[in-house]
C-alpha cells in the first residue's frame, strides 16, 4: 500500500496536471455547432448545443417533488414554429413528451438565462391554432402549466411539421427553457401523436427512431439525426438493448428503461472493479433532461471510498477532489454483455471552484437515472417502433450517416467507424486502497460518512 507522503505527491502531480489544461477544457468548447439540415429521404440532422453551468435539471416527468443544487449542463435544439416563423430554442429531452415553449423567467430560478432566448408569439403566427386542452405537466424539478396548440414547425433546411401539437406555458416554476420532449407519444406518454409520432405519420421520417450525440464533456456541441445514426460517432457495436415494459418498470411510466447489468470503476494500472454481484440487473433510465447520473445508494455507497476526500452536500451529491477531473480512468457500465467504459472527466462537473463527483445517489428506485454524464460517453439509438435502445462506446471520427430503415431490426447493425478510444490522458499512475466503511444520505444535508 502506498505510503501518506506517496499519496499526497501523487495527488500534487494531478492537480498541477489539472491546472495547466483547465484552459484547454474552456478553449475547446467553442467548437461549431452543426446546422439543422436533410442528409437523406427520411434522414435529417439537428445540431445540439451545449450551455455548461445551469441548474441542475431533472426533466423527466416525476410526480415526486425532487430537490438538488443548481450545477450541470443543458443540451439545447433551435427550431422555427409558425408563419412567418419564429426561432425558438427548447432543451432537447429523452425523458419526456411533451413539446411545449414559453417558459416564465420570474420564477425560472435563472431569470437572466431564459430571458437571453426569444419567446414565441402566438399573435404573430397566422398558422397557429389553439386547442381547448389544459397543458399541466410536473417535472422531476419544476412544473408548467398553459394550453396546447398547432402550429408548424421547421428545423433550419430540415423538414416542416404541419399543425405539431405542443404546449404554450401561461405558468411555470424552476423551468428555464422550453422542452423538445422525444419519448413515448399517442397511447403511452401523451393522449395525442407527439413529435416522434408526426415525423414518421407526416413521412419525414421511415421509423420512429432516432440517435444522440452530445458530444464530450470538451466540446460545445453534439448532434440528434431522426430516422438515421453516424457510423462515426462510435466505436464498436451498438448493442441492442429490450426497452422495459411501462406496466414492468419501476415507476409504472412508459419511458426508455433498460436494465444495467453491471458498474464498475477502472484505474490506471489496475483491473477493473465490478461493484455488482453476479446475475445483477437495475431498470435504469437513459435521460437526456437530467444533467446528472443517479445509481442506488449501494452502488454510490460503494463507489465512494475511491475518490477519498469526498464531501456530501445533501440531496444524493457530494464534491470530490478536483484532481480526480484529471486523473486517468473510467466508470464502466454493463448493458447485455457489453461494458461501456467512460472517462472521469465525463462524470465531473466543475463549477470553478468545486467539483461534483461522478454519480448522484438515487432517493428512490423510480429514480435510477443516467443522464448526461453517462451520455456524453455514450453513442445511443433510440427505436420505439422495436421498444429497443442501442447503445454503443461514444467517439468521434468524422460522419457517416445512414438510414434507420422501418420494419423488424431497422437500426443497422454496423461496426462504428472510430478506433478504439484511449483513455490515457491525464495522470498515468494512480492507486486508492479504499476503504469499505463509507455511506452517503440520499438526504442528509451535512457530511455523512461514519463506519459501520
Amino acid at each position: 500500500m502506498f505510503s501518506m507522503l506517496t499519496w499526497l505527491l501523487l495527488l500534487a502531480v494531478a492537480v498541477a496536471a489539472f491546472l495547466d489544461v483547465e484552459d484547454d477544457f474552456e478553449n475547446n468548447a467553442t467548437a461549431k455547432v452543426l446546422p439543422n439540415r436533410m442528409v437523406d429521404d427520411g434522414v435529417f440532422q439537428l445540431g445540439v448545443t451545449k450551455v455548461a453551468g445551469v441548474p441542475n435539471v431533472r426533466k423527466r416527468q416525476s410526480k415526486s417533488n425532487l430537490a438538488n443544487p443548481y450545477i450541470g449542463d443543458i443540451y439545447m435544439i433551435t427550431v422555427q414554429i409558425g408563419y412567418p416563423p419564429q426561432s425558438i430554442t427548447l432543451s432537447i429531452d429523452t425523458g419526456s413528451s411533451d413539446v411545449w415553449v414559453n417558459p416564465q423567467c420570474a420564477t425560472s430560478g435563472w431569470a437572466s438565462f431564459c430571458a437571453s432566448y426569444p419567446q414565441y408569439d402566438p399573435t404573430k403566427s397566422t398558422s397557429f391554432v389553439p386547442l381547448s386542452q389544459a397543458l399541466n405537466i410536473a417535472y422531476g424539478i419544476g412544473a408548467v402549466t398553459g394550453a396546447y396548440a398547432t402550429d408548424n414547425f421547421m428545423m433550419g433546411s430540415g423538414p416542416t411539421l404541419k399543425k405539431l401539437q405542443f404546449g404554450v406555458a401561461s405558468g411555470s416554476n424552476r423551468m428555464f427553457a422550453g422542452i423538445m420532449g422525444v419519448s413515448w407519444g399517442l397511447g403511452l406518454g401523451t393522449g395525442y401523436y407527439n413529435i416522434i409520432d408526426q415525423l414518421a405519420l407526416q413521412g419525414l421520417t421511415k421509423t420512429r427512431a432516432f440517435a444522440i450525440d452530445l458530444g464530450n464533456v470538451d466540446t460545445a456541441s453534439g448532434s440528434i439525426i431522426f430516422g438515421g445514426l453516424d457510423t462515426k460517432k462510435y466505436y464498436g457495436s451498438l448493442i441492442k438493448n429490450p426497452i422495459i415494459p411501462f406496466y414492468q418498470s419501476p415507476d409504472g411510466y412508459p419511458r426508455y428503461w433498460i436494465n444495467m447489468t453491471y458498474f464498475g470503476i477502472t484505474f490506471p494500472g489496475q483491473l477493473p472493479t465490478n461493484l455488482t454481484s453476479t446475475g445483477y440487473a437495475k431498470p435504469v433510465i437513459v435521460d437526456s433532461g437530467s444533467t446528472l447520473s443517479y445509481l442506488p445508494p449501494s452502488l454510490v455507497n460503494a463507489m465512494l471510498p475511491y475518490f477519498p476526500g469526498w464531501v456530501s452536500k445533501g440531496g444524493g451529491l457530494y464534491t470530490i477532489p478536483c484532481s480526480f477531473r484529471n486523473i486517468a480512468g473510467t466508470m464502466d457500465f454493463g448493458f447485455a454483455g457489453q461494458i461501456i467504459r467512460i472517462q472521469l472527466a465525463q462524470f465531473i462537473w466543475f463549477n470553478g471552484a468545486t467539483c461534483y463527483g461522478p454519480i448522484a445517489n438515487a432517493a428512490e428506485k423510480t429514480d435510477v437515472i443516467l443522464g448526461d454524464t453517462f451520455m456524453r460517453g455514450a453513442y445511443v439509438v433510440f427505436d420505439q417502433d422495436n421498444a429497443n435502445v442501442h447503445i454503443a462506446q461514444a467517439a468521434s471520427c468524422g460522419s457517416n450517416i445512414v438510414p434507420i430503415t422501418s420494419g423488424t431490426d431497422g437500426v443497422p447493425s454496423m461496426t462504428g467507424g472510430c478506433p478504439s478510444p484511449a483513455f490515457s490522458y491525464g495522470t498515468s499512475s494512480y492507486t486508492v486502497y479504499p476503504t469499505p466503511s463509507v455511506r452517503i444520505s440520499s438526504s442528509s444535508s451535512t457530511s455523512s460518512s461514519r463506519s459501520k
